[in-house]
């Protein structure tokens, strides 16, 4: 046989040949292209890709290479400068207004603080009583 001729298709062959186009249209993407895999959500990452990348976590670390967590969690550093909640920025506001009604130095400074957690304690329980008063009121309202 020469190079220019082909050996004739068994019937057989050229059945399946036929069955496995058929079931090549019938399939996704990353059925008819195995070796890329699926599409994922990757949650390490927040991206969309391929499940043949992997994604690794990587965590930042300090001089020595260890790891920093921040404490009470299992998770990442956390924030370098956390943000200030609600009553720690109410408690720096008001010693900074009342600084300047004491004369010295760092002692003023702590008693200026100290002065301004009371007050401000005394406030945020009023706060909270009349809070507890409404839903007490609401309550009542509503049971009938």
């Amino acid at each position: 046989m020469s190079s220019k001729e082909q050996a004739p298709i068994s019937n057989s062959i050229q059945q399946a040949v036929e069955k496995f186009r058929e079931e090549f249209k019938q399939k996704s993407f990353s059925g008819r292209h195995s070796e890329l895999g699926k599409m994922i959500n990757c949650v390490i990452c927040s991206r969309r890709h391929r499940s043949a990348e992997i994604c690794l976590q990587r965590f930042a670390k300090n001089e020595q290479g260890v790891e920093l967590i921040a404490k009470g969690y299992g998770h990442g550093k956390g924030r370098l400068h956390r943000h200030w909640n609600r009553r720690s920025l109410q408690v720096v506001d008001l010693t900074r207004r009342l600084i300047p009604s004491y004369p010295n130095g760092e002692e003023d400074f702590k008693k200026a603080r100290s002065r301004a957690l009371n007050l401000l304690r005394k406030i945020w329980h009023a706060t909270s009583q009349r809070v507890q008063a409404q839903q007490k009121l609401s309550r009542r309202i509503n049971r009938g």
